[in-house]
This record gives structure tokens, C-alpha cells and sequence, in this order.
């Protein structure tokens, strides 16, 4: 399938795609963007875990000179921190105020619990915290009433 596929070079940079998902390998997974190109969302980047063959869509993080894409969940823009601290608010009215989560967490604790990267987390306590709609404990994050 992979031979099929052709090189990339048109500027796609932050445009979501549609992926499907092709395999996992020492690097990340290999998935085909828009039935045409060659994808790969690196390990670091993998915020959900979907079957071989799976369709969703994702965004482009840069086109590379070889013609292959490197791809993400989250978009590239200021619009992911707004979603990730309203799903972060979201989580922590679900869990009664509070998530035992906070800089100190380890990535993987944190992707898996609320499926974003440690990076776009700790962006989202930030502007929460700023705008004084959380205090930042020992052990976690809690809503302020």
C-alpha cells in the first residue's frame, strides 16, 4: 500500500486531515493522510490508541522534504489551549473539583487520564491558574469555589 502512496508537497501545516491508521513501529504509527500520502504520528504524539484500518482525522505538524507528513490529534493553534483548559475545567467538575494531577504527574499518567501530552496540560493549568479558576495542590489541581 505504501508504494501507492505519493510525496507530499503542497504546504498542509496545521490543516486538519483525515487519517487511517496503518500500523505501529519503532517510531510511532504509520497512517495514510487523505487516501494519498504517507503519515507518521510519532510515539510522543500518540494521545489515543485506535485500531489498524480506523478513520479519523488529525492535523498536519509538518510537511517534510521528503514528502512525508508528520501528524498530531491536537491542532497546532492557540484554539488547542482554549479546548484543553475547558476539557481540563470539564474533568474537574466530573471528578468533584479535583484531579490528582499537576506538573509533577508523569506524562503517560497524564495522557492517559485525560488523553493530552504533558506540554498542552501544563499550558492548561497555566491559564487556568492565571485566571484564577484553580489553586495548584501538593498532590494535584482543585476548582475554586
Amino acid at each position: 500500500v505504501k508504494k501507492l502512496l505519493e510525496p507530499c508537497f503542497e504546504d498542509l501545516t496545521g490543516q486538519e486531515v483525515s487519517i487511517m491508521i496503518c500500523e505501529e513501529n519503532a517510531l510511532g504509527i504509520s497512517v495514510i493522510v487523505n487516501n494519498r500520502y504517507d503519515g507518521l504520528i510519532f510515539r510522543n504524539n500518540v494521545s489515543k490508541i485506535l485500531p489498524r484500518g480506523a478513520f479519523t482525522n488529525a492535523y498536519v505538524r509538518l510537511v517534510r522534504e521528503d514528502g512525508k507528513l508528520d501528524i498530531q490529534f491536537e491542532p497546532l493553534t492557540f484554539e488547542k489551549f482554549d479546548q484543553a483548559s475547558d476539557f481540563l475545567l470539564e474533568q474537574l467538575q466530573a471528578n468533584g473539583g479535583y484531579l490528582p494531577l499537576n506538573d509533577h504527574s508523569g506524562p503517560d499518567d497524564i495522557r492517559e487520564e485525560l488523553g493530552m501530552s504533558k506540554k498542552l496540560f501544563k499550558q492548561a493549568v497555566g491559564k487556568l491558574y492565571k485566571q484564577q479558576k484553580i489553586t495548584i495542590e501538593e498532590k494535584g489541581i482543585r476548582l475554586k469555589n
